[in-house]
């Protein structure tokens, strides 16, 4: 069965073209209908849809605009496009984008039939060539197992003269060669050479060898004579694109590739293995996901979608010299986190006075922004030009000290990773949620996809650190529930409860959020270092700390006042008298949040704070039907959730696989211990 995207700002035409779809091609699965193109271009990235039925004037994105995107992000994807008699010429400009086919409104249901028909027909076709190659691939891996050999030895500068001329005779017609890496999955290897040769048609052989960098599987691209290096550039970047998508689509997995450049003759194989090496580590590129190489732009891959990312080293190298890179105290080294904005800069100057002073920020912001009333901020403070200035303002009369205590900042700032960023109140991209409260701290430094800031559904889950099999069942139970109807799942990333719901929503790639109590560069607790990692790469990681600021133990209750100002509601599972989860409780109820206590919390004669934020207005749930009924009811959710979206609450609950009674057991449900 093949993917369908459907997208009309008129819901009467969306939602009979996906009824009528529906029931007249079973060979068709309609993945969604989108209002817009902003939507759709979402549903696209989520779906990879193997086609994509949209008419040619939608609000947000140009129309032209959006079929180039789709274009990018699926080149695979079949579009079909629907247009009005006065909208014709747009559509015929949309053909030479390289759109399948369109249809003219009215829609004629038995045309649109046949349109479909034949799409399912080719891509049957592409599926059955696809089979064919897997299979002739898998006679040849056996005879190449000595090139494989060889070429990896000739990467490494290991290979014998007499070697050399062996493998020069396995590589009649190609005189140029490309080494890359690929970052990716054993399962995804194993099918990889099938399914580069498969795209290049003969144009380029590759080779998967049987050997990693640094977990990154090596890849030799042989180069065939007619093939000019400009035409194998073009045919890498745009293959290779096409390639994570496949993969995104089959295994639901981001890759990346790292190319060095062409050489002419094989016996450059190792300068060209040495550069992929390189334009992985000049990005600094090892598990997480890629979002923001370097800000401003001033390095871009040659490629990168929502499915994986394209780098090559000679791009690179052309922007090298544009780059702002660290001054002489962080050495200028690449691959390291570049204070490069004036954010990233102040933020520095900012550590670097607060560990000098040995003040809290709290303390110190008052008479910084005073100070910043007069002068740059923005610039370093060991700057000639300021360094007297901060001396007198701060009373700190010796130049050296200060010079070190910038040198130290710095030199932590440098192990943040090239991609993570700093936000400060007051930006467009600072969560306006969090921005309200008093808990807001001056910066949040990042690390992940930093979009989930703007999310406008988000809950915490929290609970105490030695939570029970039954607490953690049924934590279990409300994320995936809750990451099902589009809610962000937030938490602290400690043990118990936090990482459970961390956890769950990771399995069921639902959106989470993890507040820690450390800054970036450290794991904690060190036995949740994978999921932290894995969250780098799917979610976000938000810390409030800098790379330069020593943990102290009042931090973790600290950051539960950003965790409950990034949160609408609060969620607590399970708790004792003293858990820290009362701390977000707490703040909570000073931002007017909403919490939701277990019901079966009230019957505990050991703990007495159920009744104590009760009565403070917080609400009683005895199940996760009930969770989201009341943030369905409240300001969490009301408004912002369409209805249709509301009732699917309830068609959720209907898809269990037992009795509600059964799963959630009131002798066991959400109960509480200490």
């Amino acid at each position: 069965m093949f993917q369908i995207l459907i997208a009309d700002d008129e819901p009467n035409i969306r939602e009979g073209v996906r009824q009528f779809i529906t029931r007249r091609c079973p060979e068709w699965q309609v993945v969604g209908a989108a209002r817009d193109s902003k939507e759709a271009l979402a549903m696209a990235e989520r779906f990879l849809p193997d086609c994509i039925m949209t008419d040619i004037t939608m609000p947000h994105v140009n129309g032209l605009e959006f079929l180039e995107k789709i274009k990018e992000e699926l080149p695979d994807a079949k579009l079909l496009i629907l247009s009005g008699y006065d909208d014709f010429e747009y559509a015929v400009q949309g053909m030479r984008l390289g759109v399948s086919d369109y249809l003219l409104k009215p829609l004629d249901t038995e045309l649109l039939i046949q349109r479909l028909d034949a799409f399912a027909a080719e891509l049957t076709q592409r599926q059955q060539q696809w089979q064919d190659r897997v299979q002739q691939m898998q006679q040849r891996l056996h005879q190449e197992q000595k090139i494989r050999e060889l070429m990896w030895r000739a990467s490494a500068g290991e290979l014998a003269s007499e070697e050399m001329k062996e493998l020069q005779q396995f590589c009649i017609g190609s005189d140029r060669y490309l080494v890359a890496l690929f970052q990716g999955g054993p399962e995804i290897r194993q099918e990889l050479p099938a399914l580069l040769n498969q795209r290049f048609e003969k144009k380029l052989d590759a080779y998967v060898l049987n050997h990693s960098v640094e977990g990154m599987s090596f890849i030799v691209f042989s180069i065939h004579q007619e093939v000019t290096n400009a035409a194998a550039a073009l045919l890498l970047t745009r293959e290779l694109t096409a390639v994570v998508v496949a993969i995104r689509r089959k295994w639901n997995q981001t890759v990346h590739f790292f190319l060095g450049g062409i050489k002419d003759n094989i016996y450059k194989l190792e300068k060209s293995g040495h550069e992929a090496k390189e334009a992985a580590e000049y990005l600094g590129i090892s598990t997480q996901r890629l979002n923001k190489l370097v800000q401003n732009g001033k390095i871009v891959p040659i490629k990168k979608t929502a499915s994986g990312t394209l780098f090559h080293i000679e791009e690179l190298e052309k922007r090298k010299e544009e780059l702002h890179i660290f001054d002489e105290m962080t050495g200028g080294r690449n691959g390291m986190f570049l204070i490069d904005n004036q954010v990233k800069q102040e933020a520095l100057n900012f550590s670097a006075l607060m560990n000098l002073l040995s003040y809290t920020e709290q303390k110190l912001e008052p008479s910084f922004d005073e100070f910043a009333k007069e002068h740059d901020v923005t610039i370093p403070m060991t700057d000639p030009s300021i360094l007297l200035e901060y001396s007198n303002y701060f009373e700190i009369f010796n130049a050296e000290k200060i010079k070190r205590a910038y040198s130290h900042a710095a030199k932590e700032f440098s192990k943040l990773k090239p991609d993570d960023e700093i936000i400060k109140r007051g930006s467009l991209d600072y969560p306006p949620l969090l921005e309200k409260t008093k808990q807001a701290p001056r910066f949040l430094y990042l690390r992940g996809r930093k979009g989930l800031l703007q999310e406008r559904r988000t809950v915490a889950i929290v609970g105490s650190r030695q939570a029970s099999e039954n607490a953690k069942k049924n934590t279990r139970i409300v994320t995936e529930l809750l990451g099902r109807n589009g809610v962000v799942i937030i938490s602290g990333l400690a043990k118990g409860i936090d990482v459970t719901a961390h956890r769950s929503a990771l399995e069921h790639n639902y959106n989470t959020i993890a507040v820690i109590g450390t800054n970036l560069n450290q794991y904690y607790p060190i036995e949740n270092k994978e999921v932290q990692l894995e969250i780098e790469k799917k979610g976000l990681v938000v810390s409030q700390f800098s790379p330069a600021t020593k943990t102290e133990r009042w931090f973790f209750p600290l950051r539960n006042g950003v965790m409950s100002g990034l949160s609408l509601a609060t969620v607590i599972m399970e708790a004792g008298e003293t858990s820290g989860a009362l701390r977000q409780a707490d703040f909570a109820l000073k931002q007017n949040r909403q919490i939701l206590i277990p019901s079966k919390a009230l019957e505990i004669e050991t703990i007495s704070w159920p009744k104590k934020y009760v009565d403070q207005g917080a609400q009683i749930v005895t199940s996760p039907r009930d969770i989201m009924q009341k943030l369905a009811e409240s300001s969490v959710l009301n408004g912002e959730v369409k209805q249709e979206e509301q009732l699917s609450f309830d068609a959720l609950m209907q898809k269990k696989p037992q009795k509600e009674s059964d799963i959630f057991n009131h002798a066991k449900l959400l109960s509480f211990g200490q």
